[in-house]
């Protein structure tokens, strides 16, 4: 994707990246992700909203850690590969216009490793951020344990290209804890301005193979990034597995089963389940030898609905950014911009294409839930609900899950001598991780339990039919 030669080493990947807003921008970091591979990328200014659900919020291959804000503008998010073991840390508290957030990755056969981003406003003052940053380190200081690594990322929005500033005191804050800053070249571009904003922290730097900056035309910032030479990562690999039908012999498989002595198997044992057992492994060896099983290694599958002339596209937007960074000219800045643009656009109408003829291909049930699974992004018939906004917060223990779904549904019933019927109300609950048919079911439950007050049960009662409604 990037006109830049940077090849990266072999190792673990970690890098930051500004994104100024994820969601517009989620199918064109795929694609960035599938070219550097990276193992961990931390992402700030994702501007989610806390109160605001985002479908469809995924990158196959990836888990996605989320810390949104109430207003449309900051936001962290760690995005990790789902082979690794990645568990969110408690990270001290900032004032409102700074944030920071922790995980510790758990390699295998490896120490955790700490990782920290940070995100400082502009606006923010640098006092109060530098004291927020001290807190942060020493909160950080009582996370490590003895020997253990840590790098901290981030946007701090301060420029360490120039001297004796309040970069200076950054870094000086910073080596106090025993952290060394490792980016040495401008990270964010302008047509007047070229500074060195998005820095990495490191208190291991013997265990940094590599560290650097990769152009990428997402956004006005820069891509930083370390790898992490002491550790390996084998990436997971799907392995699939059938029988193989090409040579098989009808003839020769008919004839073992004309001539194994079925009977004998019920002499074996008194046991049905024993029969059965022994049935089936006899079967599934004659099956064996006329048609084996084989194993294939499946690869990751690119997304279908990038062209080949987006490519070419992406490829030249990013070689603006690169013409524009070294010349400082307005008009580079001004075309890698607006190719950029629309590059978000013919991202947007090139997926929703493809979709709709993929589910427009046919009517068969199996092939709508395959495009199904594949738009959406889940892997598995799993109906768990892993985060839930009940009355304006968000819950995530399954504890809390349970009981908030509990008291959904309330259920008033009336003195057992009447025969009046039960009236239920269906509290307002949204649940971020359903989909978009959730309401209309709700509405349809509500309509099924909930029936006017009557004074007298009448055996002559009939529900009044609801009109039928399509969800297709």
């Amino acid at each position: 994707m990037s006109t830049n030669t940077y090849t990266l080493k072999k190792g673990l990947k970690l890098g930051h990246l500004n994104i100024n807003g994820l969601y517009e921008k989620l199918d064109q970091l795929e694609i960035f992700l599938t070219q550097f591979s990276f193992d961990v990328l931390f992402i700030s200014e994702t501007h989610l909203n806390i109160n605001q659900p985002y479908p469809n919020l995924h990158i196959p291959g990836y888990n996605f850690l989320r810390q949104d804000r109430e207003r449309f503008w900051g936001g962290l998010g760690c995005f990790y590969k789902d082979s690794l073991s990645v568990v969110l840390s408690e990270s001290a508290h900032f004032n409102d216009e700074n944030e920071a957030l922790t995980v510790t990755l758990n390699p295998p056969h490896n120490k955790p490793i700490l990782l920290s981003c940070v995100y400082r406003k502009p606006s923010s003052p640098h006092s109060l951020f530098l004291e927020d940053l001290n807190t942060h380190l020493s909160k950080l200081s009582t996370l490590l344990g003895s020997s253990m690594e840590c790098y901290i990322f981030g946007d701090f929005n301060i420029d360490l290209n120039k001297k004796w500033t309040v970069g200076d005191l950054l870094v000086s804050c910073c080596n106090e804890f025993g952290f060394k800053q490792l980016i040495n070249e401008p990270t964010h571009h302008t047509n007047t301005s070229h500074t060195l904003i998005d820095h990495i922290y490191s208190n291991s730097t013997e265990f940094v193979r590599q560290s650097g900056v990769i152009t990428s035309g997402l956004s006005n910032h820069d891509v930083t990034f370390l790898v992490h030479g002491k550790i390996v990562h084998k990436h997971s690999t799907k392995t699939i597995q059938f029988r193989n039908f090409k040579n098989f012999n009808f003839e020769a498989f008919q004839n073992d089963i004309s001539l194994f002595p079925w009977s004998s198997i019920f002499s074996i044992s008194d046991d049905p389940d024993d029969i059965l057992t022994h049935f089936e492994s006899t079967l599934t060896g004659f099956l064996n030898k006329s048609a084996p099983l084989v194993k294939r290694t499946i690869k990751a599958n690119s997304s279908k609905w990038l062209s080949n002339d987006l490519r070419l596209l992406i490829h030249k937007r990013d070689h603006l950014k690169k013409i524009a960074k070294s010349t400082s000219c307005p008009i580079a800045f001004s075309n890698y911009k607006k190719l950029r643009n629309n590059i978000t656009k013919l991202c947007r109408i090139n997926k929703k294409r493809y979709f709709l003829n993929c589910f427009a291909e046919n009517n068969n049930s199996n092939h709508f839930w395959k495009c199904y699974k594949t738009l959406t992004g889940e892997s598995k018939n799993s109906t768990n609900i892993t985060e839930l906004i009940h009355e304006g917060t968000k819950i995530t223990t399954s504890h809390d899950i349970s009981s908030a779904l509990a008291s959904a549904i309330i259920i008033q019933p009336t003195s057992c001598s009447s025969y009046s019927a039960l009236h239920c109300t269906l509290d307002h609950v949204a649940v971020a991780s359903l989909p978009s048919w959730y309401s209309f079911v709700c509405e349809d439950i509500q309509q099924n339990i909930q029936v006017e007050n009557a004074t007298e049960w009448s055996p002559n009662y009939r529900r009044q039919e609801k009109p039928s409604r399509n969800f297709l």
